[in-house]
């Protein structure tokens, strides 16, 4: 029977699993700064698992390979990413809770003086608001271009993998994306939507790639660089 998994964890680390129907063998793949454990379609839940605990030595030293994690601290005045462009984050008491965008600030009215630890979530929640709203219709766009189905589209907080495809035809992207300039959002969206018309990284998939994102080469110098950053919390 074949995984089911989606996520596996590999010492304290969520790595997306991604299957493939012309793998033979696991093998875990670092790619702009990010990890996906790739495995052959038919693998199963067991089997996987007892692979990760046959190769942890192995799995450690690849993982290793990642950037460390970029200390963020949660405060008033934080320097935030949005489709490129920096703001700061600008708190002040007020009657009502409200946070928006204005020239280079982030606005956060708040009835109270949140802590490092509200504040990162009420910037989580308000990043994937950001995602939802800026994400999707590019989505649209490309999906339209390249003449297929809108596809179902969620968002998560993965850390490990900017977006994902399933056989389905459900694309899944993080919502840290929404902190790259917009030619770079649309690089993954175009690369997760090319999954629908072909789900393996063949020739004819790259081939697609390049039709409708002619600059993918140049994203992919792009966050091979700015990743760390992007995913720093």
């Amino acid at each position: 029977m074949k995984s089911s998994l989606k996520t596996i964890d590999i010492n304290g680390l969520q790595l997306s699993v991604v299957p493939h129907p012309q793998r033979k063998y696991v093998a875990i793949v670092i790619a702009d700064g990010v990890a996906t454990l790739r495995v052959p379609a038919r693998y199963s839940d067991k089997g996987l698992r007892k692979f990760v605990a046959a190769h942890e030595q192995w799995i450690s030293r690849t993982l290793s390979r990642l950037p460390a994690p970029v200390p963020v601290a949660f405060t008033n005045g934080m320097r935030l990413e949005l489709v490129g462009k920096s703001y700061h984050l600008d708190i002040r008491q007020a009657e009502h809770d409200e946070l928006q965008l204005h020239d280079d600030s982030l606005r956060w009215r708040c009835p109270y003086q949140p802590n490092a630890t509200i504040i990162r979530q009420r910037l989580s929640l308000w990043y994937r608001e950001q995602a939802q709203q800026i994400i999707l219709p590019q989505v649209k766009k490309f999906a339209d271009k390249m003449r297929i189905e809108m596809p179902k589209v969620s968002f998560g907080s993965a850390r490990t993998c900017l977006g994902s495809c399933t056989k389905k035809g459900n694309i899944r992207f993080t919502w840290y994306l929404v902190k790259a300039p917009l030619a770079q959002i649309d690089s993954v969206v175009v690369h997760e939507l090319c999954h629908l018309l072909e789900f393996s990284h063949s020739k004819r998939f790259w081939r697609q790639v390049a039709t409708f994102d002619p600059n993918y080469l140049q994203s992919k110098k792009w966050f091979a660089k700015h990743t760390q950053k992007l995913l720093a919390w």
